[in-house]
């Protein structure tokens, strides 16, 4: 399932959950996962791998001595998730699997623990049958594929490396983008990036990869994030909404990032309310623009979690769950209350006056009036 900023995901932290606060919808109602120790994940390059292995979630279980595989299916905000073969089984009793990850050279490596015994106390610490000193590391390619050689990345020049964001095999663009990212900005490398990340033709990874690279050297990247905004491709729009979010979204950008209260993808429209949540600490007028987030509340659709209570699904979930990021950023900013109904359009409507409520602020200068209570005129018993 994807990880979301602020999401409930039911077993996680459940003390510190909101009431108000929907928990993250089943991802895999038809299947649960063997063993109980899953300890890790690589998702293997689309384009690269044959078709059936490329795209998968490959799940690391030291448990039952295998490697699991997930396909995902795009759904709303979420994925359905499609249980599939195991990819890797073994009958090595030693074989542990608790990490893996795609390589820059398309390959993925498996690190085995190699152990036979992976209980905590059930087996005492000298037993002969714990190995405390060997380890493997497993790679794994396709059929008839040549990795590519791994250069060096600090020492290829930053055209090389900018040629590379946007690689199919995914570890290589990341560790291109990051030794970019290292490097102090140049003027050459600025222009190449920015005309990169401005291209609509240019894929969209390639774009958002050039995107960060520019907002980590600290280029005034709000125009440009701003034109960005309005692309059809909902990946790119959301990272020019975190671009702005880091950079310091400010009274400009409000405008623009209001607009997306309507946008189609879940996920750009959550960026936006936390990229003005956070402005709101400087410029608290942007709680006024996030109440145009707080739509109403929608009643379906519903299905069961995992004990058979109905929750929200789908568009019912994520409209909750803009509900709940609004008000949790109201509620951060007590003394902003006075700036919702003039940028909300005047009057807030009955349905999310609950949000306001409690941001509502006294008018500066103004005292809390105190209670007055009555000294009792009993005098008071002395111990003994």
């Amino acid at each position: 399932m994807p990880f979301h900023e602020y999401a409930l995901y039911p077993g996680c932290a459940d003390r510190l959950a909101k009431s108000y606060q929907p928990p993250f919808p089943v991802q895999a109602p038809d299947f649960k996962m063997s063993g109980s120790g899953l300890s890790g994940l690589a998702l293997s390059d689309a384009g690269v791998w044959p078709k059936g292995y490329d795209g998968v979630m490959y799940i690391a279980n030291p448990i039952t001595s295998k490697v699991n595989a997930v396909r995902q299916h795009r759904e709303g905000s979420g994925y359905r998730l499609e249980k599939l073969d195991d990819f890797v089984s073994c009958d090595d009793p030693f074989f542990r699997p608790i990490a893996m990850t795609m390589g820059p050279d398309g390959c993925l490596y498996i690190i085995d623990w190699y152990n036979k015994i992976i209980s905590h106390n059930e087996v005492a610490r000298n037993h002969p049958d714990r190995d405390k000193q060997s380890g493997r590391i497993w790679r794994i390619k396709p059929k008839g594929f040549v990795p590519p050689v791994v250069p060096d990345y600090t020492k290829l020049s930053s055209a090389d490396l900018i040629a590379r964001l946007g690689s199919k095999v995914v570890a290589d663009a990341h560790l291109a983008w990051q030794t970019l990212a290292d490097r102090r900005p140049e003027e050459a490398t600025t222009a190449a990036l920015s005309a990169i990340a401005g291209d609509a033709s240019a894929a969209a990874a390639r774009r958002i990869q050039a995107l960060w690279v520019l907002a980590e050297h600290g280029q005034k990247v709000g125009p440009l994030a701003e034109r960005l905004l309005a692309d059809p491709n909902r990946n790119v729009r959301r990272e020019a909404v975190n671009a702005l979010r880091h950079l310091g979204a400010w009274s400009p950008h409000f405008e623009v990032l209001a607009a997306l209260s309507t946008d189609a993808d879940a996920e750009v429209r959550a960026a936006a309310i936390k990229a003005l949540g956070e402005a709101s600490v400087k410029y608290p007028a942007a709680l006024g623009v996030l109440m145009r987030f707080a739509g109403p509340s929608l009643d379906g659709p519903v299905a069961a979690d995992r004990r058979g209570k109905p929750i929200k699904v789908g568009a019912a979930y994520e409209r909750d769950f803009e509900r709940f990021l609004v008000r949790m950023y109201l509620e951060r900013q007590p003394r902003g209350g006075r700036h919702v109904p003039r940028f909300a359009g005047g009057q807030v409507p009955a349905g999310r006056r609950t949000h306001v409520r409690r941001a509502r602020a006294r008018p500066e200068g103004r005292r809390s009036p105190r209670r007055r209570t009555r000294r009792s005129t009993r005098p008071r018993s002395r111990p003994g």
